[in-house]
């Protein structure tokens, strides 16, 4: 999940890192992990999500804060850093982690915040991925694991065909041959109508 959020480079800090490890402090104060220096807050907008995600003690969190790209560096509140620095505009992606008994329910509550879980792009673990937000698979036992996510590609519906020309692929839409029908997947309990 992602999040809008800002964070201090203090005046010590030459550059701006490219990305940095985080921690949650608090539902809106976060601070680096190989580098303390590196302190922010959340957006106000967004403290009921990473609230409800703190007060969750079977889910764990790996942070992460991606500065946002050509914005300039603004003078950080005092309330947020003693250390004199600039706030820096940054994205915060959240991996979650967590039993599955609560696998519904954080899929109700973002969906609820019109938040769709992504797949995340680095996970620090490797461990079974299972998102409320995507089509389970047929077996609930072939889960891939997140070491697979960035391997695994989307599966292909039918062999491809190579047409030459234009022609060819009007011929195609223009045909009456019927489609045969496929088999409803075991996930979707919903009777399709004919």
């Amino acid at each position: 999940m992602g999040i809008a959020g800002r964070y201090i480079l203090g005046n010590h800090a030459k550059d701006l890192p490219t990305s940095f490890m985080a921690k949650l402090d608090s539902a809106d104060k976060f601070t680096g992990i190989d580098n303390k220096e590196l302190t922010g807050w959340i957006l106000a907008e967004d403290n009921h999500l990473t609230s409800a995600l703190l007060e969750e003690p079977a889910i764990e969190l790996d942070v992460k804060c991606v500065p946002a790209p050509g914005q300039p560096a603004e003078p950080g509140p005092k309330q947020i850093s003693s250390v004199s620095g600039r706030g820096v505009p940054c994205s915060i992606s959240i991996t979650l982690y967590g039993p599955m008994e609560l696998f519904d329910d954080v899929g109700q509550f973002f969906q609820s915040n019109d938040i769709y879980l992504q797949d995340p792009h680095l996970c620090s673990r490797n461990v079974k991925y299972c998102n409320p937000h995507r089509l389970p698979p047929e077996d609930p036992a072939s889960c891939i694991w997140t070491s697979e996510l960035e391997k695994k590609t989307a599966p292909q519906l039918s062999e491809p065909h190579i047409y030459n020309t234009t022609q060819g692929l009007l011929h195609l839409l223009e045909s009456h041959v019927d489609i045969p029908e496929t088999q409803q997947p075991p996930f979707i309990r919903t009777t399709m109508a004919r």
